[in-house]
């Protein structure tokens, strides 16, 4: 059985029209940064509002409300919040929830450079802060600490995206 050629579809290649792009503009691109922006701010609540007993124990510093969160040690005996694990760890993720709530208005209302340089020195040591803590913690057996550890992957990330902003201003 032989293959005739000239029962073959016919393999020429047509020009198809051009199909029409719309450019990129900087209108496009704020627009996505905006909507960044926000999603960073609704996000920095809810983590503000999920991660919140290191305000509350603020808050009940400045004698508004009371913190009502009791802590023993190994023995039973009473410890002040500041003098357990738990508060370096609320002190750290609770720094970044902030940093998100910041960042994000720092996107959205394009605040000037210095504000934008400020928010993002206060993302660095966040980020170290968590970093720290999850070193402490693995390094006492106390295993991977799950929001410290998202919290210095993603305060990388929110690093380099103030550089970038800040590029653009």
């Amino acid at each position: 059985m032989a293959l005739d050629p000239e029962k073959l579809p016919s393999m020429k290649r047509t020009e198809r029209p051009a199909e029409s792009v719309e450019p990129v503009t900087t209108a496009t691109l704020r627009s996505a940064d905006t909507s960044i922006g926000w999603l960073n701010i609704a996000l920095g609540v809810i983590f503000l509002i999920v991660f919140n007993r290191f305000w509350f124990w603020l808050l009940s510093l400045a004698g508004i409300g009371e913190f009502t969160w009791t802590f023993t040690d190994t023995d039973g005996s009473p410890l002040a919040y500041t003098e357990t694990l738990f508060f370096w760890g609320d002190l750290a993720i609770s720094l970044f929830c902030f940093c998100i709530l910041l960042e994000g208005v720092a996107i959205v209302f394009r605040l000037p450079r210095a504000v934008v340089l400020g928010i993002g020195g206060l993302i660095a040591v966040s980020t170290l802060l968590n970093v720290g803590y999850v070193g402490v913690m693995l390094a006492n057996g106390y295993g991977l600490q799950i929001p410290s550890a998202l919290a210095t992957v993603f305060g990388i990330f929110m690093f380099f995206q103030l550089r970038d902003l800040i590029v653009q201003r």
